[in-house]
């Protein structure tokens, strides 16, 4: 299971991706995909870079390209459900590639941007095109490509956005190769001490230059990063595995079994023993054995299959239509 911020989107028959989803935590990741996501339960605190806000239940988000973002709940037993639509803008290149230059100004477009009525629309025609996909009816492919250029179009109807220049692209290409140069490193070296400082000079920078960009393109530290990048894995091997706890934290990179507790503390609101014990991983197998759930390939995270994920789509929209 790949660890690293940099997520690479793999599609099976088409070149855009949706998925229903469920996660107590979202690790600070990235990729190349334009994402625009529906809260169907749960309150997730998302994050991003200039933003840190909770998103109740019919909350739309939308992350440009390469932008990171990281959605964390409360509590481990407090898990949020998800559908979001994944593709990358080169979907427009052939008739419309100025999309491929915009950036959208606002992370949740439920904080007033866009006006309640846009909203609804836009959560309707995600939650149809999503159906349509999972259904995967005849000519399925087609009316998902019609509903992806309408969302297209709703957005830049009514969210906030800008059009890069071309030498903005360029600029903002670079900085994202750079980050993930280092997040790259970062994932195949985190079970090793790492220092910034060794970092900035492999990149041939300062450490106080290197400092900043990263916290302005991920929204958070280094040693905030890596602790959460840490913690991620050691959540695999304690739900996947009946390592240790000090096996673990040895082979996630902690120093010692009281910082992996400390970030767990911080992270996840529990120790790592307490999550251990708290069902998740009898939780995990049993939806699995039900035909509800399956690992996604990317991230590891617990996704619906497709007739379960198509079940919680229509049920989205029967509420949304008894509720007008």
């Amino acid at each position: 299971m790949p660890e690293n911020v940099y997520e690479i989107i793999q599609y099976d028959t088409t070149n855009f991706k949706f998925t229903v989803g469920k996660a107590h935590y979202v690790m600070p990741h990235s990729h190349r995909e334009l994402e625009l996501g529906l809260v169907l339960s749960g309150r997730p605190r998302f994050i991003t870079a200039g933003a840190d806000c909770l998103l109740p239940p019919d909350s739309l988000w939308v992350t440009n390209p390469f932008q990171c973002h990281e959605l964390r709940t409360r509590s481990i037993r407090a898990p949020y459900c998800y559908v979001d639509l994944q593709l990358p803008l080169s979907f427009f290149h052939q008739y419309f590639p100025r999309a491929e230059h915009v950036r959208f100004d606002r992370t949740d477009l439920m904080d007033g941007s866009i006006g309640e009525e846009a909203a609804r629309a836009l959560r309707r025609l995600l939650l149809e095109t999503a159906r349509s996909y999972f259904a995967q009816e005849a000519g399925y492919e087609l009316i998902c490509a019609a509903g992806i250029n309408r969302l297209m179009a709703l957005l830049l109807a009514t969210a906030p956005h800008a059009v890069l220049s071309e030498q903005e692209l360029q600029q903002a290409n670079t900085r994202q190769a750079r980050i993930q140069r280092l997040t790259d490193y970062i994932d195949a070296h985190m079970g090793e001490k790492l220092l910034l400082s060794d970092l900035a000079e492999r990149e041939g920078l300062t450490l106080s230059y290197l400092s900043h960009i990263f916290r302005e393109e991920m929204g958070m530290s280094f040693q905030s990063y890596l602790q959460g990048l840490r913690c991620r894995r050691a959540v695999a091997l304690l739900i996947g595995t009946d390592q240790s706890l000090s096996d673990i934290s040895m082979a996630c990179g902690f120093s010692d079994l009281k910082y992996m507790n400390r970030g767990f503390q911080q992270i996840f609101g529990c120790t790592p023993a307490e999550l251990r014990a708290s069902g998740i991983r009898e939780e995990r197998q049993e939806e699995a054995a039900h035909g509800l759930t399956r690992p996604d390939r990317q991230t590891g995270y617990p996704v619906f299959t497709r007739l379960e994920s198509l079940r919680r789509v229509e049920e989205a929209l029967a509420a949304g239509e008894a509720a007008g």
